[in-house]
């Protein structure tokens, strides 16, 4: 997972504008997500050479319906220097977001939706 790659879902077009402008100054690729990528695998999506489309863990369940960035290819470093300019810029929060990892490589992007949903509905408790 070395080519850093940032998955959009749900992202209108102002801000995903914004973002496809962050990704560029972090030397990152941009994918804008459409409802039918939901059902592939996570690794798929982000380019990751070998990983089949077809997801291992699908999703049951609610749809995305809320915005949600995935990040592939991104050490910590690299994470942090985007995030940091991500706010520098005033780019409106994300709720979900999360990295592609060997654990969820081979999700869907709905399994993936659906676990930070119930991390984010925790952490707010």
């Amino acid at each position: 997972m070395s080519n850093k790659t940032v998955l959009g879902f749900c992202i209108g077009g102002g801000k995903e504008k914004l973002i496809r402008q962050c990704c560029r100054s972090a030397c990152a690729e941009y994918r804008s997500m459409v409802p039918s990528d939901s059902k592939k695998s996570l690794g798929s999506l982000a380019g990751i050479a070998g990983i089949s489309p077809k997801a291992v863990v699908a999703a049951e369940g609610e749809k995305i319906q809320s915005e949600m960035l995935v990040f592939s290819g991104f050490d910590q470093e690299a994470l942090d220097e985007f995030l940091d300019l991500y706010r520098t810029m005033g780019i409106e929060k994300i709720d979900y977001k999360a990295m592609v990892t060997m654990h969820n490589i081979f999700w869907t992007p709905e399994s993936l939706y659906q676990e930070l949903k119930k991390e984010h509905a925790s952490m707010k408790r």
